[in-house]
């Protein structure tokens, strides 16, 4: 899946046009945060060789904040908050996309050394990949909420179990390991994916069904997207570029990494395995994605 990712996230790096920022108090609030957490601006702090601080360098930028300089951060934010403001706004509600951008920045605190130590690493995409976790992280966080509400409305007395305690679902939400690489101390994973600072990357395949009476590979007919026309086009293998195009454009992260586990074909409990939700969870949200791709194709044609 991790090419698949690759794809989506530098298509939507190239799309997103930035949207106005609160920069003051995204950076208030930035401030805090990293004080709480032990950062402390340097006045000494200067750039290893010397030279004045940059404009447009974020590995510079990123290098020089490491060593405390507190205006290459005021920098870095300036540059990149709104365009991933924008692009959690596709997603998310203002209060929680600002949420999410907060969380990339802290990401790329606790992870710049790691940055910096790959040449290749840009820290815009970083940035990204960074966002988009976290945007995946609320969405899971809120479908779980959903389903405890649901669950609360049909059978109110009921004994609260792990998925029906709706205050357990809110206040300890369980993230599976970040696809970025970015660090997440309060989350609990209990999968198997593998993580890779660079980026997102696959998760693995899961070793064994959540009924142990199941089959090893329960993956029937229904698991799987139907393929008829005319969504079958871009369903091909040989179409896989204007999927993931219409992927990028139509459905939001959660939705994408879904669609892409059903491609390789995972079934709704495997899928529910590696996302941390409920297989019937899987089954709305195949359907809802299912949806956006068929009207993306009746409106754009035949390939």
């Amino acid at each position: 899946m991790a090419p698949t990712h690759d794809k989506l996230l530098a298509l939507t790096i190239r799309r997103t046009v930035a949207a106005p920022a609160d920069h003051r108090s995204l950076l208030r609030t930035l401030w805090e945060r990293l004080s709480e957490i032990g950062w402390a601006p340097n006045p000494y702090a200067h750039r290893a060789d010397g030279g004045p601080l940059p404009l447009d360098d974020d590995r510079a930028l990123l290098e020089a904040f490491i060593r405390g300089h507190s205006e290459a951060f005021n920098r870095l934010v300036t540059r990149h908050a709104g365009a991933l403001l924008s692009f959690a706004q596709r997603s998310l509600p203002t209060a929680e996309a600002q949420d999410s951008v907060q969380e990339a920045f802290l990401a790329l605190f606790r992870k710049g050394p790691t940055v910096l130590a790959k040449p290749a690493q840009e820290v815009r995409a970083f940035l990204f990949g960074a966002t988009r976790f976290a945007i995946l992280t609320e969405l899971r966080r809120r479908v779980r909420t959903q389903s405890a509400l649901e669950s609360y409305t049909r059978h109110p007395t009921a004994p609260h179990t792990a998925t029906t305690n709706l205050s357990t679902v809110v206040a300890n939400p369980v993230a599976v390991a970040d696809p970025t690489g970015v660090a997440n101390p309060t989350a609990t994973t209990n999968s198997t994916t593998t993580t890779d600072p660079t980026g997102p990357t696959e998760p693995a395949n899961p070793t064994a069904p959540a009924n142990p009476t199941a089959p090893a590979n329960p993956t029937t007919s229904a698991d799987l997207i139907p393929t008829a026309d005319p969504l079958e086009h871009i369903l091909a293998r040989e179409n896989r570029a204007r999927l993931v195009d219409a992927l990028e454009r139509e459905c939001n992260p959660l939705e994408q990494d879904i669609i892409v586990l059903v491609l390789r074909g995972r079934s709704n409990t495997e899928i529910a395995q590696e996302l941390d939700l409920e297989p019937n969870h899987i089954g709305v949200l195949k359907h809802r994605a299912r949806r956006k791709l068929e009207r993306a194709v009746s409106r754009h044609g035949e390939p």
